[in-house]
């Protein structure tokens, strides 16, 4: 395999990114009210983010939504950790923290990051969050959402805090590693 293998895959996954990127912020600014659907699908400038754009757009007028925090960073002092929240909305069934993705589909790591994101918003507000979506919407115009089982919120939760405790442990082991290299040499 040649360097040019590598060079096309960092391309794409740069281009995902910011295909994604651009979604996300067009989607957040029509959100909190800051531009108009039209200027939304006008703000997209190529056609994957447009799709992606005018499928969030149809999500949501086909729901009776009100926003409650839109792009809201969370943390929790208990255990260590920061992220910020698509968004905190809520419906006549009641609050709802989801978060919005621009991938090719609805990874079981997503879970982990929505339900940390609901345990930090717990924390930090006192109130419970008894719902957790995420929300895809597709450079192909498709749409997905999935709702992780309330029922599965206490075990995922201590997966993502094993997962930041190996995170966290790699990267001692590294600087620790690095350092002992450096002072052989």
């Amino acid at each position: 395999l040649g360097p040019e293998f590598f060079k096309d895959g960092n391309a794409q996954a740069t281009e995902a990114a910011d295909y994604g990127t651009q979604a996300h912020g067009i989607i957040e600014k029509f959100l909190k009210d800051e531009i108009t659907a039209g200027e939304a699908v006008s703000q997209a400038g190529s056609e994957p983010v447009e799709k992606a754009v005018v499928t969030a757009l149809g999500w949501w007028d086909k729901n009776n939504f009100q926003v409650l925090k839109s792009e809201s960073m969370l943390y929790s002092k208990k255990f260590g950790y920061a992220g910020t929240c698509d968004i905190i909305l809520r419906n006549s069934d009641g609050v709802i923290l989801g978060d919005f993705k621009t991938s090719k589909g609805i990874y079981p790591e997503y879970k982990l990051q929505t339900v940390a994101y609901k345990y930090a918003a717990e924390e930090m507000t006192g109130e419970r969050i008894p719902r957790v979506m995420i929300y895809r919407f597709g450079k192909d115009g498709s749409f997905q959402d999935y709702e992780v089982p309330q029922a599965e919120h206490p075990a995922l939760f201590d997966t993502f805090i094993d997962a930041k405790r190996l995170w966290t442990w790699q990267h001692q082991e590294n600087m620790t590693f690095s350092s002992q290299s450096r002072a052989e040499k």
